[in-house]
């Protein structure tokens, strides 16, 4: 029988290996595609939408974005259109922090810049957005996970 002290201090190991085995999935390498001030489909909250396949990811870029889409090799990658909302002024912008994978479903970790204070903005709506393609080829599911 272990003393009292060297229980409790095995106690502790247990919980933290248990803790470390559970904890989220790696992150996954991601790349920038296109960012901008201007989604065509204007969302007032956040959405994260993905595409596996090239006739969804030329779909999707015309309905969320137009012009011409961004190069991707949807064999080795995914893409992921990440539509920050409406905002008032210019100058927002959607930042992707990480991503992480959780069964099939893409958790994109993200949060949507603020204009620098005092800075100088254009006094209308915009929509910002940013296409990612993420390291996981075949995900068509993807969540937005705030980080602030």
């Amino acid at each position: 029988m272990l003393p009292r002290s060297m229980r409790k201090f095995a106690l502790v190991l247990l919980l933290a290996a248990c803790a470390t085995s559970h904890s989220s999935s790696s992150s996954l390498t991601f790349r920038s595609l296109q960012s901008g001030q201007e989604a065509r489909q204007h969302t007032a909250g956040t959405r994260a939408v993905a595409a596996a396949d090239d006739a969804t990811y030329r779909r999707l870029w015309d309905q969320l974005i137009g012009g011409n889409p961004a190069l991707i090799d949807l064999s080795k990658e995914s893409a992921i259109f990440l539509l920050g909302g409406e905002k008032p002024t210019g100058g927002h912008s959607v930042q992707v922090l990480r991503v992480t994978m959780e069964g099939d479903v893409a958790n994109v970790w993200a949060n949507v810049n603020e204009p620098p204070a005092g800075s100088i903005n254009t006094q209308v709506i915009t929509y910002p957005f940013t296409v990612i393609a993420i390291a996981k080829p075949g995900v068509t599911q993807s969540h937005w996970q705030q980080v602030r």
